[in-house]
């Protein structure tokens, strides 16, 4: 036994004197760190490896041989695995009936995703997209400053290629703003998007990428669009370059010529300078997207509005607004800019049916709407107002309260910070008398309290006031409450809240 061990350790010498170096290295660290400079090492040695045998490869005599040869290999190959499988094709599958296999496989669609932070994605990036013609879904993440991707861009050849398969395109980058006016890769970027290269595009996704509103418009077939333009870092003057009534009358010519599009996405496309309610000088034209049915918007207070206020959706079931940037709301068309919102927000979802079921965050507002004899559910509607002033959340609320939060409303869940901001919640809260179930999250001793004060129960009458259940019983909030249910209270820690 003893000379095993001795002849392992003359054999492995050198591996221990690394070894032990390394942990004179990192000995006086701390467990984790030792831990996390072990497996860096481990990591650089299997890397290491992986390319010494890639290397190998290189050397083997199959490497040199013709494609013709190497394709003939594989299928054998293939065919004995095959057989290996399942007994009953061994009779059966012969070498042309695998071969026509293998053909028939190499040309069905393919689904593609390229991520150029991968390591050897110039080396796979000519095999992949020389298949042009079978992809019929591509995933593109990368920077534009990525040398494969200029490569590609380069290459019009490649880049022009029609993809007459393609049904999903998806583009992501992360630094956009600096390549912003590179007009070369504005215009190649665009290429797979165009209707002659791909003619069965039935969904684009366009996160951070340029593009034009107008090459989007000859895509008859497109049924979902989303499109996120982000100006985080942009510099002042590059806002003030773009014209946001532009842009946005431009997104009204696209749609209008997209007839089958179910949902659109559009997240920071039409950007003034500040958040002016001069959006509402643009001309009064109304689009009609009769197939959409979700819809969701992430931009300043009067770009929404304006969008809302000019689209006229009939079987719209989804609605997610997002209020961002709302620092650049100017106080003085405050008031205007949210009753303007608000009034496009209720008259998209009037059509959804009726307000079962509302929940109140601090800064997002949720509610979900039932139709027909069995409540079917039938739409949900989201709103953001994170960004926004306190001030501006007070005159939305309460705007909002005439529908989203209404007499039919049976099911609420609030955060018991909401119920320590009644100037902003109290008109929501007091429109839902035949609420029968109420969840308070994480409440706390001020804001149970708070529920007790019944000057927060005013509202109109009721719809229907023959019906019995639509009377207030006292002036309190939630008369008809049955059930109540507190999650995480927290009575013991009141010094945060306001007196």
């Amino acid at each position: 036994m003893r000379a095993a061990v001795i002849r392992y350790r003359k054999y492995d010498i050198d591996v221990f004197i690394e070894i032990d170096a390394l942990q004179r290295k990192v000995g006086k660290s701390s467990v984790d760190k030792q831990r996390r400079a072990l497996n860096h090492h481990v990591n650089w040695h299997s890397r290491f490896i992986l390319q010494l045998k890639r290397e190998i490869n290189k050397l083997s005599p199959i490497s040199v041989l013709p494609p013709e040869i190497l394709e003939k290999i594989f299928i054998t190959h293939t065919k004995i695995v095959w057989q290996e499988t399942d007994a009953e094709w061994k009779q059966s599958l012969s070498l042309d009936v695998t071969q026509e296999l293998i053909a028939r496989f190499k040309a069905l669609p393919l689904t593609i995703r390229l991520d150029f932070d991968w390591e050897d994605s110039d080396l796979s990036l000519p095999l992949i997209l020389w298949e042009f013609e079978r992809i019929r879904q591509l995933e593109i993440f990368a920077n534009l400053s990525d040398v494969p991707y200029r490569l590609l861009c380069s290459d019009e050849e490649i880049s022009g290629s029609p993809t007459p398969l393609l049904q999903q395109l998806l583009r992501n980058t992360r630094n956009y703003d600096t390549y912003t006016n590179d007009e070369r890769l504005r215009v190649i970027a665009s290429t797979l998007s165009s209707h002659a290269s791909s003619p069965q595009l039935t969904r684009l996704v366009l996160h951070s990428w340029p593009f034009d509103w107008a090459q989007i418009t000859p895509l008859s077939m497109l049924r979902h669009l989303d499109i996120t333009f982000e100006r985080t870092g942009q510099s002042e003057r590059a806002r003030e370059r773009r014209d946001g009534k532009a842009e946005f009358d431009a997104l009204l010519v696209a749609v209008k010529l997209l007839p089958l599009l179910e949902s659109l996405c559009i997240r920071g496309c039409f950007l003034l300078r500040r958040d002016s309610f001069e959006w509402n000088v643009i001309p009064n034209r109304m689009v009609t997207l009769s197939h959409l049915r979700h819809l969701c918007l992430k931009d300043g207070a009067s770009a929404c509005a304006t969008t809302l206020s000019h689209l006229t959706l009939p079987v719209l079931s989804t609605l997610n607004v997002n209020i961002a940037d709302g620092h650049d709301l100017e106080e003085t068309d405050a008031e205007r800019v949210l009753v303007h919102l608000a009034h496009g927000i209720i008259e998209q979802v009037r059509g959804m049916g009726e307000a079962h079921s509302v929940n109140m965050c601090r800064s997002s507002l949720r509610v979900s709407y039932v139709a027909g004899p069995n409540q079917q559910a039938s739409g949900k509607l989201y709103i953001y107002f994170g960004d926004l002033r306190e001030s501006c959340e007070v005159r939305l609320c309460p705007e909002l309260s005439s529908t989203v939060a209404a007499m039919t409303v049976r099911d609420v869940s609030v955060d018991g910070g909401c119920l320590l901001y009644m100037d902003v919640w109290g008109a929501l809260i007091g429109r839902m008398p035949n609420a029968t179930n109420l969840q308070v999250n994480s409440p706390s001793r001020k804001a149970l309290e708070a529920l007790g004060q019944p000057s927060i129960a005013a509202h109109p009458p009721s719809i229907n006031p023959d019906r019995q259940e639509d009377e207030l019983a006292t002036g309190y909030p939630f008369p008809r409450l049955r059930f109540l249910t507190l999650v995480n209270p927290d009575f013991s820690w009141p010094s945060w809240m306001p007196d």
